[in-house]
């Protein structure tokens, strides 16, 4: 294996220069009181006006709908339980709500490298076994490859790479990484392999439209990109516009959404660089951003485009599943986004709606994600996630999923097909 740059890195990460309090050190007691005990956290960010509806919900067109969520991250106590007791312990619960779109997205924060030790060198591979040497949790995390295959068992199609941990084993790490989710059938970007130089793209074909996604990542936590693996949201801001551009000109593609890891952690409220990145994008021909990384919900909004487009951006989606040493309500409560987009006669997608569930990660004998109102109570994290997004545009669990229920239904309207 090639060494990874500076792998004096990995003790000064730890040390302190990873990005705060997610990466104290784990513990393995459950001495706090689960659920409503945790206290409740107070917004920061305004809340939620009304519902958000877009002006051509009712318009004619086939018809996509993409279910993203947050942060799925390699927390020790995440693995741990991932190899007793198989991944869907921890989603299986919404599984069958991540399966109802036409296909599902997430931000897959942390390497999934075989053989590749916390210090960079190659080490025999222990199998799904946390040995906190070869997979490890943060701040240098790394989790074995099953994952991918079991999050494409849960439905998901596409997950971004693009992210803070994205060389947490160097330049091989991202190798074997990417390796192993195009053997479990996972589309993804944000980072591609040490002899490639793109695509910085992933494309995934649903009810007749292409759709594009790129993924970005604000920092690596002071791992050198030496073989520039990962497309930097911030310095290289030039280089993702100009990609958003060149995909959003091509007459074969319907959509792009970009999926930035980017923002303050823990912070509720966006920062002025993520709105100005999310409107340089957009302007660029973007239809929808998704963001990662706060590890805690941030709002949404419209964004009208410069050519006149409404476009859709939310800037956290929270956490999916993690198992942070300080468990706020805040990091534990998280939604499901329903992205509706209609591809009009002009072969190009708009977005239609947007709905979401709200989501929260319990123990009872083990860490789970959950739909609230599938399971009932959490009630402090469910105002949490309304008072910031709204009642209206809640999608109950007993519900199909539409986008638009505002319209009626046409024959004009192309109803969301399978996978």
């Amino acid at each position: 294996m090639r060494p990874r740059d500076a792998l004096g890195i990995v003790i000064a990460m730890v040390a302190g220069c990873s990005d705060g309090p997610e990466h104290q050190a784990e513990t393995d007691r459950e001495e706090f009181v689960d659920e409503e005990a945790i206290g409740t956290d107070r917004l920061s960010s305004p809340l939620a006006a009304g519902p958000l509806r877009f002006a051509r919900a009712c318009s004619p067109g086939e018809r996509v709908t993409i279910a993203s969520v947050g942060d799925i991250m390699g927390h020790e106590a995440i693995q741990k339980q991932a190899y007793a007791r198989g991944w869907s312990s921890l989603w299986g619960n919404v599984t069958k709500f991540l399966d109802d779109a036409n296909l599902t997205t997430g931000n897959l924060e942390a390497p999934t490298a075989y053989g590749i030790a916390v210090d960079g060198s190659l080490a025999p591979d222990p199998g799904r076994v946390f040995d906190n040497w070869v997979y490890t949790g943060s701040p240098v995390a790394n989790m074995h490859r099953s994952v991918a295959t079991a999050l494409r068992n849960a439905s998901f199609d596409y997950v971004s790479t693009g992210n803070n941990h994205a060389l947490d084993r160097g330049r091989l790490g991202i190798d074997r990484t990417l390796d192993a989710l195009d053997a479990a059938g996972l589309k993804h970007s944000g980072t591609v392999r040490s002899w490639e130089t793109g695509p910085w793209s992933a494309r995934v074909h649903r009810n007749g439209s292409d759709i594009h996604f790129v993924s970005c990542a604000f920092s690596t936590n002071g791992i050198a990109d030496s073989s520039d693996q990962v497309l930097h949201c911030l310095l290289e801001t030039d280089r993702l516009v100009s990609t958003v551009s060149s995909l959003a000109r091509r007459s074969d593609v319907a959509a792009v959404i970009v999926t930035p890891h980017w923002g303050n952690e823990y912070s509720d409220t966006p920062n002025e660089w993520q709105r100005r990145l999310a409107r340089q994008v957009l302007d660029a021909g973007a239809t929808a951003v998704l963001g990662h990384h706060p590890h805690v919900l941030q709002p949404w909004e419209k964004y009208l485009t410069k050519d006149g487009r409404e476009t859709f951006i939310i800037y956290s989606l929270g956490n999916f599943i993690s198992r942070h040493p300080t468990l706020t309500l805040a990091r534990r409560s998280s939604i499901l986004l329903y992205l509706g987009l209609t591809r009009g006669s002009n072969g190009k997608a708009f977005v239609n709606g947007v709905r979401y569930m709200p989501l929260y990660t319990r123990y009872t004998d083990r860490w789970n994600v959950v739909a609230i109102d599938d399971v009932g109570g959490y009630r402090s994290s469910r105002d949490l996630s309304t008072s910031m997004y709204g009642e209206w545009n809640v999608r109950y669990p007993w519900q199909p999923v539409r986008t638009t229920p505002e319209c009626k239904q046409s024959s004009g309207i192309a109803e969301d097909s399978a996978r």
